[in-house]
């Protein structure tokens, strides 16, 4: 005889299963993360576990089958899943995910993501993220892997689009908190990192953003943001490792790809100083006002580009190599020039961003440090 699999629905901060029974199937989800915002999204914390259960249990459980192949490494069978708990662990301006924990009938368990839009801008999103995790997650193993994409019409016509994607266990948000970094790990209690370990952390991160930038044609992951979540860190015996877990959109801020090698070297500079200056960018508690981190990290983002462009393979429109070329441009490189491509780059961040003044107050000494981090070559 066959039988369905059980879905079990909870809530990060709720102790209890969320059922049509509980109180919060009919609470209104958030728009955004900001605890206060009295905007909230028309569709109920009901509509979304349902659109969940959907979802997951469309073509006899396709996804599930999908992702068990990609973190088990094999197929299974309908009749031998046994739960299916859905959990919702955040709120954003574009998705709200959950974690999913499979169990089969034989001992097995994995976990993925689910990310839900329900918001115009993420349901804009869902396509533009999913092609670019698709391509960047088969060069870099530090972005998920993705299994599946779907759209949904609720009965009162709420519509959905969601993705599943690689969850990377035991990896936790981190963000500035009394000018330091806190990683919110909700299992064993949230924790500071050691100078050292910051160091490493916006490495690890600028190392991620450089191997994902593409050379030729500028492409490059934008837009993101330590405020979002988008770097989760774990920190293990052998020290820090991190990943990107979203990438909203992958384009080049350029109208046209450069079309020699020192127009890319050139690019490459411009993409270096964008990146230094979001990766100094927070909120405070991932949800206050904009901060900006500690003038140690910029060695750390330093490192970070010169390995990542080290990384890169060679092609035959840029021969030597691209660490090369750019080392050799660089000596040269007066630091004003340096401070004239910086202000055209925030010329284009949105004027009304609450980053703008932050970064403005900090920019002269920052691009001071990025030359004297540069100057010191490949290390």
């Amino acid at each position: 005889m066959n039988r369905h699999p059980q879905f079990l629905f909870s809530i990060t901060d709720s102790a209890s299963v969320v059922d049509e029974q509980s109180e919060l199937w009919l609470r209104h989800l958030p728009a955004n993360r900001h605890p206060g915002d009295s905007h909230n999204s028309p569709a109920t914390t009901g509509h979304y576990f349902k659109a969940a259960s959907r979802f997951l249990s469309a073509d006899d459980y396709g996804i599930l089958k999908t992702s068990a192949l990609g973190s088990l490494g094999k197929q299974i069978r309908t009749d031998h899943i046994e739960t299916i708990a859905v959990c919702l662990v955040k709120h954003g301006t574009f998705y709200h995910p959950s974690k999913v924990d499979v169990v089969l009938d034989r001992g097995d368990s994995w976990s993925f993501a689910l990310n839900l839009a329900v918001s115009s801008q993420g349901l804009a999103c869902v396509e533009r993220e999913y092609a670019a995790l698709e391509r960047l997650s088969k060069q870099s193993y530090s972005v998920p892997a993705v299994y599946g994409k779907g759209h949904f019409r609720s009965d009162d016509h709420i519509d959905f689009s969601m993705f599943a994607a690689q969850w990377f266990d035991d990896y936790h948000e981190f963000h500035i908190h009394e000018k330091k970094i806190i990683v919110w790990n909700e299992d064993k209690g949230h924790y500071f990192l050691s100078e050292h370990e910051c160091d490493e952390l916006y490495h690890k991160a600028a190392f991620i953003m450089t191997c994902c930038y593409n050379v030729e044609t500028c492409e490059q992951i934008q837009p993101w943001h330590h405020a979002a979540g988008d770097f989760v860190v774990k920190k293990g015996n052998e020290g820090l490792d991190v990943k990107l877990i979203t990438v909203r959109q992958y384009t080049s801020i350029f109208q046209e790809p450069p079309d020699d090698g020192d127009e890319r070297v050139e690019a490459a500079l411009i993409f270096l100083i964008n990146l230094s200056i979001r990766m100094r960018l927070d909120r405070e508690d991932g949800i206050g006002k904009t901060v900006w981190a500690d003038d140690r990290s910029v060695a750390g983002v330093v490192r970070g580009f010169w390995d990542g462009l080290g990384a890169k393979r060679t092609s035959a429109s840029m021969a030597p190599p691209i660490i090369d070329r750019f080392a050799a441009f660089i000596v040269s490189v007066p630091d004003n020039e340096l401070m004239d491509f910086a202000i055209m780059l925030i010329q284009s961040y949105h004027p009304e961003s609450p980053d703008l003044s932050v970064i403005r107050d900090h920019l002269d000494d920052h691009i001071s440090l990025l030359c004297e981090e540069l100057k010191k070559g490949r290390v």
